[in-house]
């Protein structure tokens, strides 16, 4: 039997439009994900892919269908314990990095470690490890700010993993 750390069935999500009526975006669209795999969804400008991967992600609620993620649906959730299981389950890796631009690379990497409970030199050390991986070593200290737009999405993978 196929383990999916991600189902999702009968997504569905309309936004209103200027003269009042519902423009649909995703029609009952169904995902599910296994564990170990990758996977690309793609599709033309304005078809609903960021709409889709912000309610797999949490992020945005569905109108209607279900979503469950590491066997736990997440409508039965509260706000804190969704919390916690995007920060378990999830990593995010956004356009435009969503970096913390008040902390340096190393200590943006840390955030979420530190969020889930990691003592603050086991976080450091993961960190580090991380940033070294997507080839950053050089760049630990940096604000975002000061790092170009492939580093800032380097430390965001980082950061994701």
């Amino acid at each position: 039997m196929t383990e999916y750390v991600l189902e999702a069935y009968g997504i569905t999500k309309s936004y209103p439009e200027a003269n009042g009526q519902l423009l649909p975006i995703l029609k009952g669209v169904d995902v599910c994900l296994e564990r170990g795999k990758s996977y690309a969804i793609v599709g033309n400008s304005g078809s609903g892919k960021s709409t889709l991967l912000e309610i797999l992600a949490t992020l945005l609620p569905a109108d209607s269908g279900t979503l469950s993620i590491m066997e736990r649906d997440v409508k039965s959730l509260n706000p804190a314990a969704l919390a916690t299981l995007r920060n378990r389950a999830l990593g995010f890796i956004f356009q435009n990095s969503q970096l913390l631009g008040d902390f340096n690379a190393l200590e943006n990497v840390m955030m979420p470690l530190l969020i889930k409970g990691e003592n603050a030199s086991d976080a450091k050390r993961r960190a580090t490890d991380l940033l070294v991986r997507v080839g950053l070593d050089q760049r630990l200290c940096h604000n975002p700010d000061q790092l170009s737009g492939g580093e800032r999405q380097r430390v965001a993978v980082a950061r994701a993993l």
